[in-house]
């Protein structure tokens, strides 16, 4: 008999993102997909995201765990930098800091040992800051963060792969209304 795989629980962004990360992580860790998006806009975005994390799930035979927040709280969280005009976060790291602490909460609850994010997948992401903060939070609830960067040795490429087999919607901006405001 095996030894059992400690318990991780990966912070989902996408379906697309999902896909290599759980290729990558389902041998060598027992694998709690942690969906918490609040930011995803607008609401047929949201659907779109869902049903392909919903087929990438599936197609790697893990139950994930649904955290739900209204699109206006999260938006209120952008208002920090109106509050506190002299904090140093940009926006995406305020997201960053507000979806990984839901997660990593969550991750306690769940008896997880371990957890990350499939943030890491993406080209754009300053990965630094996200491991930073993924780190901090971590073991500020007594958990172990991951530091993976999944776009590493033709991650992201590998995604893009496993989306197109798993006939995945790709998007094509973060989420945000702000995103898809600064890619048109």
């Amino acid at each position: 008999m095996s030894e059992p795989k400690e318990r991780l629980a990966l912070h989902v962004c996408c379906g697309p993102c999902a896909t290599v990360c759980l290729e990558r992580l389902t041998p060598r860790f027992d694998v709690v997909p942690i969906w918490f998006n609040p930011n995803l806009y607008p609401v047929e975005e949201l659907g779109r995201r869902v049903d392909s994390a919903e087929k990438t799930f599936a197609a790697f035979g893990v139950e994930p765990v649904w955290l739900h927040v209204k699109y206006e709280n999260w938006l209120r969280t952008q208002k920090i930098r109106e509050i506190d005009p002299d904090t140093s976060l940009t926006r995406c790291e305020i997201c960053i800091v507000f979806r990984l602490t839901a997660t990593i909460k969550c991750a306690a609850e769940e008896g997880c040992e371990y957890v990350t994010t499939s943030l890491t997948v993406g080209p754009q992401k300053d990965v630094d800051y996200i491991h930073a903060t993924g780190a901090a939070l971590a073991e500020a609830w007594g958990l172990k963060w991951l530091d993976e960067t999944f776009r590493k040795d033709g991650g992201f490429q590998r995604s893009v792969e496993l989306s197109k087999k798993l006939g995945l919607y790709r998007q094509h901006y973060c989420g945000c209304e702000f995103s898809i405001r600064e890619d048109t």
